[in-house]
């Protein structure tokens, strides 16, 4: 199902192209009591299509924060839409591959391949986004509300052949229903596909999205993945019936959190600073509107100015321009303070200074040590470092490599673990696939020269093998050369080399001639 178009509001003030709707007055506080700086407050609240379909009659459950808002807090601010973008691009981004964990002999053999052609099948996705893509946009979910959800359809065989993202935002989740027996696929320490009878508690799902505006929304209920029941897509009713369409599986990734069922998201206790750092923005942008530094300063002490003479000035700095401007002078008129005259009934002229305000103006910036405190506990709550998202200029290539290996080590590879064991423990046994596992790409952490070190020391000591420096070499060259499938691919160099020169010796004490030794 399509997610809905938001409707866009024309408006010349740029205020209000953010907030079409306007400011709206806190509850209990007025502009009379509180001053213009409250009125232009405005609530965060995002109406929930969901409202009326909570409660028991549904199962359906209300989370903490309201997904719109949690999406509407990532397009708010840029530290954090680019937090969720380096996240999914280093845990999913860089591809996937099916690694074969089975034993060699097996490699070749025709239920293998048949399990490779399964997995491989799943890469193009239902033709319009491919597994790949729906994966990205699953993790971008998962970063934005703290859970994320995968669509999984099973083919006429009952083995998963397709899997979809479904929006987080338009999804809500049913409270644990009745316990149900359930033969679950695992595969044990042999390789071997099992049953293992469990008795489990399953969710249902409700999908909403709205079709257009004054249109009935849309609505689609699906059954946890696993349960073995029969469930109404139209309904949410378990029960097959003939009229009805199947409602198919969800996977649920949760960042668990003890608040809430649905989890979430990691960056959740900066939302306050979130919403600081917008309206500190919202307040720049209404100084930079009203112009709310002026062009200049005139400064007049012991007198004051000709109102004639301001008008006459102020036309001079705004209202001529181009080249009837040069060469222009202009005379500001200044009247004493009479009551500063002295004792001989003169009065000084007054003094006046013209100060420049133009350089104030283009450099105005309020609240901006404040922006950069949040947006270093932005990155904070993801474990990223400035230089991750290529907001450092201050970095060696020594801290460069630093910061990747923590972000590698603390944050991305342990994201990466998450997916993978939650594809391998659940889909593939289902998918009968005892002999490949799904490993998904990281950044590379080590560079070519310390390669290199390790080969040689490796090699020195007589451990590095023709298949252990295949990789290597492939990931330095850019080759893609196999590995070797004989035996003497896992024998070390300082082996074989051994081996030869030993054989080599052999040969050369032996008579050269059978004729010679009968002589």
């Amino acid at each position: 199902m399509t997610s809905p178009t938001c409707q866009e509001t024309e408006s010349t003030n740029p205020v209000q192209q953010v907030f079409p709707k306007g400011p709206r007055l806190i509850p209990g506080r007025t502009a009379d009591s509180d001053g213009a700086r409250i009125a232009k407050s405005w609530s965060r609240s995002i109406p929930d299509p969901f409202a009326k379909d909570y409660g028991a009659e549904s199962g359906l459950l209300k989370p903490l924060v309201a997904p719109a808002t949690l999406s509407a807090l990532a397009q708010k601010n840029p530290t954090l839409k680019a937090c969720i973008a380096a996240m999914a691009a280093n845990v999913v981004g860089r591809g996937l591959e099916f690694r074969y964990i089975g034993p060699r002999e097996d490699e070749e053999e025709d239920h293998v391949q048949e399990q490779l052609e399964r997995l491989e099948g799943l890469l193009a996705g239902d033709g319009t986004t491919s597994l790949k893509q729906a994966l990205h946009q699953f993790w971008v979910d998962f970063e934005t509300f703290g859970y994320a959800y995968l669509e999984v359809v099973r083919s006429s065989s009952g083995r998963p052949a397709l899997i979809c993202h479904v929006p987080s935002q338009h999804t809500r989740m049913s409270s644990a229903g009745e316990l149900v027996e359930v033969d679950v696929p695992a595969i044990n320490k042999k390789g071997k596909r099992v049953l293992r009878q469990q008795k489990r508690r399953f969710r249902r799902f409700l999908q909403e999205v709205t079709a257009g505006l004054g249109k009935e929304s849309r609505k689609a209920w699906f059954k946890e993945f696993g349960d073995p029941r029969s469930l109404s897509v139209q309904s949410g009713k378990y029960g097959r019936t003939v009229t009805e369409i199947q409602a198919s599986e969800l996977l649920c990734l949760r960042n668990y959190d003890p608040a809430t069922t649905y989890g979430l998201p990691r960056w959740h206790s900066q939302i306050p600073n979130i919403e600081g750092a917008h309206e500190a923005t919202m307040w720049n942008l209404e100084t930079l509107v009203n112009n709310g530094v002026p062009f200049a300063l005139l400064m007049v002490s012991g007198g004051s100015v000709n109102p004639t003479t301001m008008e006459v000035l102020e036309q001079a700095v705004s209202g001529v321009r181009g080249r009837a401007s040069v060469g222009r002078i202009v005379v500001v008129e200044g009247i004493g303070d009479t009551r500063s005259a002295g004792d001989h009934g003169g009065v000084e002229p007054p003094k006046m200074e013209l100060k420049m305000l133009a350089s104030e103006r283009q450099l105005e910036g309020m609240f901006a040590d404040y922006k950069k405190d949040v947006s270093f506990g932005i990155m904070l709550s993801f474990g990223l470092a400035p230089i991750i998202l290529g907001m450092s200029q201050d970095h060696t290539q020594a801290t460069a490599a630093g910061a990747i290996f923590v972000a590698e080590s603390m944050t991305f590879a342990p994201a990466r673990a998450r997916l993978e064991d939650m594809l391998n423990s659940r889909v593939l046994p289902e998918m009968d696939i005892t002999h490949y596992e799904i490993r998904f790409k990281g950044a590379e952490i080590t560079d070519s020269e310390e390669q290199l070190r390790v080969i040689e020391v490796a090699d020195k000591i007589g451990a590095m093998t023709p298949n252990m420096a295949i990789p290597v070499i492939n990931r330095l060259l850019g080759t893609d050369r196999e590995l070797i499938s004989e035996d003497w691919g896992d024998v070390p160099f300082a082996t074989t080399i051994a081996a030869k020169a030993a054989a080599e010796a052999a040969n050369e004490d032996a008579p050269e001639d059978t004729g010679q030794m009968a002589a």
